[in-house]
């Protein structure tokens, strides 16, 4: 059984049998800043630009220190609202995975309404077939750990049924990292589960939007190209974070 723990170097998962720690996917997919450093840029010029249009439009006295503070503020705030939304959709889609009821949560927001309904058409249409719901995955082989949104056998455009690795996103942008991600969970299900996905994708739900969206597909030919660009970064972070490894080891 594993279980999630929080290092210096992000999270892991623990093994209570054996002790042994994996890093998480995610936060070994974290040392590609980029991106990140980008929208955080951008998050507090449009910060700013807000503030600055409110002190403008009330004719009031430009506080430039409390404004700065206050973007700098920006991407944390911003960062926090997404993830907590982005939480509750999740666990409200695990429900409907696992066929409980989500008739209260659907009555209280109507865009979350919205999106479950987009959901139950592409269940039907995909004539899902769930095989692993918010799962937890390993590889034994490279010691890393993550947890898989969903495994199904999917029937698609009429063809055979195709085991499907899925991973749910809620954030506004896709970015080439969910692709080694993916190729990632495949790996680690294959080791446990000697079958390889014939398919995984990312399935994109755009909140604000009321759209839901495939995005990001690898197939089974793909894996091993995607899964060995995932191990180059995993070297870059067993670099980086050489230190507080060897501590938890």
């Amino acid at each position: 059984m594993l279980r999630r723990k929080t290092k210096p170097y992000g999270r892991c998962y623990v093994d209570d049998v054996t002790n042994a720690e994996y890093p998480s996917v995610t936060s070994i997919l974290n040392v590609l800043q980029k991106n990140l450093d980008y929208w955080k840029m951008n998050t507090m010029g449009d910060a700013i630009i807000a503030k600055l249009k409110e002190a403008f439009e009330g004719k009031r006295l430009l506080d430039l220190e409390a404004i700065v503070k206050e973007s700098k503020k920006a991407p944390n705030d911003y960062r926090d609202l997404k993830g907590n939304r982005g939480t509750f959709v999740h666990n409200v889609i695990e429900k409907r995975l696992n066929g409980e009821d989500i008739t209260e949560p659907r009555g209280k927001d109507p865009k979350l309404s919205a999106l479950m309904f987009q959901l139950d058409k592409w269940l039907e249409n995909t004539k899902t077939e769930p095989v692993l719901v918010e799962a937890f995955l390993y590889s034994e082989k490279h010691g890393y750990a993550g947890t898989v949104d969903l495994v199904a056998y999917q029937t698609r455009n009429g063809h055979d049924k195709d085991l499907a690795l899925i991973d749910f996103k809620t954030s506004k942008n896709l970015y080439s990292p969910a692709i080694w991600q993916l190729a990632a969970y495949c790996q680690a299900y294959s080791e446990l589960y000697n079958k390889t996905p014939s398919i995984a994708y990312i399935m994109h739900l755009d909140y604000d939007r009321c759209i839901i969206s495939e995005a990001m597909h690898i197939h089974k030919e793909e894996i091993e190209i995607e899964i060995q660009k995932f191990l180059h970064i995993f070297e870059a972070f067993k670099a980086m974070n050489e230190k507080h490894l060897q501590e938890s080891s």
